[in-house]
């Protein structure tokens, strides 16, 4: 039997994509809940904001690696 290497890794990276958008819709509803109670410019929203940047940048990365 053999693996279609090429057809794989794009499933990996479709994957990948729907497991980003996910977790980048879930990063963003956490970070209104913070700034909502803390306030725009709390260190607690900041490092969420910051850590859905990271995950947006890897969204893209994989978008682009898609084409």
């Amino acid at each position: 039997m053999m693996i279609n290497v090429k057809m794989l890794n794009r499933q990996i990276e479709v994957y990948s994509t729907a497991v980003l958008q996910k977790e980048i819709e879930e990063k963003r509803k956490e970070m209104f809940v913070l700034a909502e109670k803390l306030g725009l410019q709390s260190p607690e929203v900041l490092i969420v904001s910051k850590e859905l940047d990271k995950l947006i940048a890897q969204y893209q990365t994989n978008s682009i690696a898609e084409k």
